[in-house]
């Protein structure tokens, strides 16, 4: 019996202690709260007391007490510090508070997190706590002992949001993070998720957009297929075998030297074509230079064969001439006249392009006729000539300028801003001569000429021949289809058609050699005088005399500008030349310096 209530007196004995040291730790809470009540000053007061009055006290008694001693010593030391040291009364808060956090810490920290959401500038005893941790931290930094300065793991979530909007400055944060990260119950309430880096808005939006937005290739708009295009389609391409049907083979003129095979050339325009082409290759040595020659608007090649025969025997080169479609509604625009057919015709000289020596191969001859081929004249007739300027501009931009001796036109033709676009890529050493008739409809009253004197004055630009037409620079072997062509150009006189063979072959010579060798240049307004088999023709140097248009041509001109500047075109994407946006989804760029690839939203964003 005595036993038991020994017992029961001695566990009431332990109640009463616990009960007095809680007590007294609440009561030195409520006196800690005072002196900081006015905000950062007294902080900073008590700071400079405590650094100054007990430093080694301190340190000391803080340093036995955090490690090593018990929950019972630790309520002895805080009420002999109060007795020693009544001027910091921060430290026995700090404690009572770790104490009180062994029974409730989990509340202490759901607590914090309300008050710090509800009310700016709470006084509870999470923030007393703060406020005291800052006055020792503060006061001892150089002392404290290096289990107290390195902070086990970083801060957690809730304290440092305390410490932010208490409005104390940074050093709160740190001192905050030291005790909390030694307590067992921030371990046990470690908010992973709130300490996790969040990706910023523009990440974010980023990602957004790239989830949304499919790739390039899949939102291309695809080509669309008009029924004009398609009526055109049809009409020209039964123009086409009405002409192969009439027009015949490549012929040659009577005792010519020269061989004529006749093959397809493959041309990767649009979805790729396979073009008729005719091979003129001159007896001798096999030659080493080449002369693409191109027809003009409503013909094929064998309407230009003695043309060609000629040309290939009076400069010893290589001639090939291909026939291409006219049809200016195709939707891909791979028409004779389109810029499209002249970007591919260029890339037939980029180095490692065998289309041209495959089709030399298929017409018959040998499998190294072009490989010592190492430079070119472009030539052609009519929209042929616009094509050649073209293609021209086009070798600069893939390279293979270093290729092209210089460019011929026979009374060239340039539909829409073929001709500006082409000279203003040309570099000035590259020479471009056009041999013209006079200024009427068909060449489109002389445009051509225009244009070169326009980017090109002062130079030598060609020659324009007294009573030319168009028709002059055009012979074939079908006497049929050449009276056709007189009959609507006009027929030509002997002796101009004699002096075109004779100034291109020269002119062709004088690329190949890089000189201008024969008599056939002056300056502007000169006229010179060409001996011919049929008679002296006269031509002048361009631009000559200023010439009169007839009411039809002006008429013709004016409806030819409105047909050929509308851009039936409608299955192409833009060039990379020709517009800077590189992407159907870039359409509607706001500056223009979108990057391959990039959506409207990313541009934005990223710039």
């Amino acid at each position: 019996m005595f036993d038991r209530m020994s017992m029961w007196v001695g566990a009431g004995v332990v109640t009463a202690g616990m009960s007095a040291a809680v007590l007294t730790g609440a009561g030195v809470a409520i006196a800690a709260t005072e002196p900081a009540a006015g905000g950062e000053t007294s902080t900073s007061e008590s700071t400079s007391e405590s650094t100054s009055e007990s430093t080694s006290e301190s340190t000391s008694e803080s340093t036995s007490e955090s490690t090593n001693e018990s929950t019972s010593e630790s309520t002895n030391a805080e009420s002999s510090e109060q007795e020693d040291t009544p001027a910091d009364p921060a430290t026995d808060d700090t404690n009572t508070e770790d104490e009180d956090g062994d029974q409730d810490g989990d509340v202490d920290l759901d607590d914090t997190d309300t008050d710090t959401d509800t009310d700016p500038a709470p006084e509870t005893e999470d923030e007393d706590a703060t406020d005291s941790s800052d006055s020792d931290s503060s006061a001892e930094p150089d002392e404290a002992s290096p289990e107290l300065t390195q902070p086990a793991s970083p801060s957690t979530e809730p304290a440092v949001e305390v410490a932010e909007e208490s409005g104390d400055p940074e050093p709160v944060a740190e001192a905050v993070a030291e005790p909390v990260a030694s307590t067992p119950e921030t371990e046990v309430a470690e908010p992973e998720p709130a300490a996790t880096t969040r990706p910023t808005p523009a990440v974010a939006r980023l990602a957004a957009v790239s989830a949304v937005d499919p790739e390039p290739e899949a939102t291309a708009t695809a080509p669309r297929q008009t029924l004009l295009s398609l009526v055109g389609t049809i009409v020209f391409n039964l123009y086409s075998v009405a002409i192969r049907v009439f027009g015949g083979p490549p012929l040659l003129p009577r005792g010519s030297t020269v061989t004529v095979h006749s093959s397809r050339l493959e041309i990767d325009c649009g979805d790729g074509y396979e073009v008729p082409a005719n091979w003129f290759v001159p007896e001798g040595p096999t030659p080493t230079r080449l002369i693409y020659l191109q027809h003009g608007f409503l013909a094929a090649g064998p309407f230009y064969s003695y043309t060609a025969a000629r040309l290939a025997e009076a400069t010893h080169n290589i001639v090939v001439t291909t026939s291409l479609t006219s049809n200016f509604l195709a939707c891909d625009g791979c028409w004779v006249g389109g810029s499209p057919m002249h970007n591919a015709v260029a890339a037939l000289f980029v180095d490692g392009n065998t289309a041209l020596a495959d089709s030399a191969l298929a017409a018959g001859y040998s499998a190294t006729l072009l490989d010592g081929v190492e430079k070119v004249v472009l030539m052609g007739h009519s929209a042929g000539g616009g094509l050649a300027a073209g293609t021209a501009g086009y070798m600069v931009g893939n390279g293979a300028i270093d290729r092209l001796a210089g460019v011929v036109m026979l009374d060239g033709v340039g539909f829409g801003d073929v001709m500006p676009e082409a000279l203003a890529k040309l570099p000035e050493d590259v020479p471009i001569y056009n041999l013209a008739g006079k200024a009427y409809y068909w060449n489109m009253n002389g445009a051509a000429g225009d244009a070169l004197e326009a980017e090109r004055p002062g130079m030598f630009t060609g020659v324009r021949l007294v009573g030319g037409l168009h028709s002059d620079m055009m012979m074939g072997g079908n006497p049929l289809i050449q009276a056709g062509l007189y009959l609507v150009t006009g027929w030509s006189r002997a002796e101009n058609v004699k002096a075109s063979e004779i100034l291109s072959a020269s002119w062709v010579n004088d690329m190949f050699a890089g000189t201008q060798a024969s008599p056939y240049y002056g300056a502007a307004g000169t006229l010179l005088e060409i001996e011919t088999a049929r008679g002296t023709a006269t031509a002048y140097v361009m631009p000559g005399p200023p010439q009169r248009l007839r009411f039809v041509d002006k008429v013709f001109q004016f409806f030819s500008n409105i047909v050929f500047g509308i851009d039936f075109a409608t299955c192409v994407a833009p060039s990379a030349e020709i517009s800077s946006l590189s992407a159907p989804n870039t359409l509607l760029s706001l500056d223009g310096r979108t990057k391959p690839g990039q959506s409207i939203g990313q541009q934005c964003m990223q710039g």
